[in-house]
């Protein structure tokens, strides 16, 4: 072939080692670091704590994993997470050493198949991450359980759950240029994520993970993408009353475009209904258990047909002929369900509303 009529090639840049993170010198005030770290897209708009090598080298002492271990390639920019990486963004958020373990499970745990966190993290809609933890670290952490749990204050479930964002955001690149999320409305849980412990100490069924199959002195970190609504009802004073209320709440946004029980494909089926203790007690003092309570929201949970969107809604042949007023289900079977306890005194309770992907539930290893 003659020099001239070969094709062209495009240099491709070499890739940067994963390990170790790159380093720069920078002198300046704090004030101007932060500038300097967001107009680089290393952070989502909050204050961090500039990452220096003994920042960093003090929060990598909250585990033995290898600093150059790659714990998850992330997408969409699919950015590699090394150990030290972790380590970095951590320590940027204010956590301490001792949050290692757990964070390295919550990287994994999204790292799971099953949890599509790239349609999490690529879609239009408002929903995020949602991380729950279960057994004897909540109370060793200082992580909340209890009276305003998913709100500041608690530094444990504010600093990781910065953390786990900023992670996604910057390593993964789930944010474009100028860190614009391309969500339509976005959701400030995609800053600081829903970080928070079940309340055990509250719950009048066994705890979530010990249904699970786990053990009470075990400690799990469980994980899902979804968006986090309001459930109101003061007056219900019997366990019927307070799912008469449930139920029609959820059957009027439980699942996403409207799709019901036969929702076709593009849509989780998790859902996460988030009792107050105080409902809880109510519905257990009444004799009602969390199988119990499912059933009854799988019967009752029922939304029009016209009210649904027919692309989304896949009815079944053997379900019978349908018109707009025929109530479709809801949920297609109890095991879509789970129910846990949080939060603290108050009528109060919420539901989670799962988006891309499932739940995901993994044992944290110190």
């Amino acid at each position: 072939m003659a020099p001239e009529s070969r094709p062209q090639v495009t240099e491709v840049p070499s890739q940067k080692p994963a390990y170790p993170a790159e380093r720069f010198n920078y002198t300046g005030t704090i004030e101007n670091a932060n500038k300097l770290i967001f107009e680089n897209g290393w952070s989502l708009g909050l204050p961090v704590i500039p990452p220096t090598p003994e920042r960093v080298k003090a929060t990598l002492k909250g585990t033995g994993r290898s600093p150059d271990e790659i714990l998850w390639v992330i997408p969409p920019r699919n950015g590699a997470l090394t150990v030290e990486l972790l380590a970095v963004h951590a320590a940027m958020a204010g956590c301490k050493p001792e949050y290692m373990p757990l964070l390295i499970t919550v990287m994994e745990a999204f790292s799971e198949e099953s949890y599509d966190w790239m349609g999490a993290a690529t879609t239009t809609g408002s929903e995020a991450p949602m991380v729950m933890v279960n057994g004897p670290i909540v109370k060793e952490l200082g992580i909340a359980y209890s009276s305003g749990c998913l709100a500041g204050g608690y530094h444990a479930n504010v600093s990781m759950g910065y953390a786990i964002n900023l992670i996604g955001a910057v390593v993964g690149g789930s944010v474009a240029s100028a860190q614009i999320d391309r969500s339509v409305l976005g959701s400030r849980a995609n800053i600081i994520a829903n970080f928070f412990g079940e309340n055990e100490d509250a719950n009048p069924w066994e705890p979530y993970h010990v249904e699970k199959d786990f053990k009470p002195t075990e400690n799990v970190v469980t994980v899902m993408s979804g968006d986090l609504i309001p459930l109101q009802e003061l007056h219900c004073r019997t366990g019927t009353e307070v799912l008469i209320t449930i139920s029609s709440y959820l059957s009027g946004g439980a699942r996403c475009f409207g799709g019901g029980a036969f929702v076709g494909p593009g849509c989780s089926k998790s859902y996460f209904l988030m009792l107050s203790p105080e409902r809880a007690a109510i519905l257990a003092k009444d004799g009602w258990t969390k199988d119990a309570v499912r059933k009854y929201i799988v019967e009752h949970a029922k939304t029009p047909y016209g009210a649904t969107s027919p692309k989304w809604c896949a009815i079944p042949k053997d379900f019978g002929p349908v018109t707009p007023e025929t109530l479709v289900p809801v949920f297609g079977n109890p095991e879509e369900i789970e129910i846990v306890v949080a939060g603290g005194p108050g009528t109060h309770s919420a539901y989670v509303r799962g988006g891309h992907g499932s739940i995901v539930t993994k044992l944290i290893k110190k």
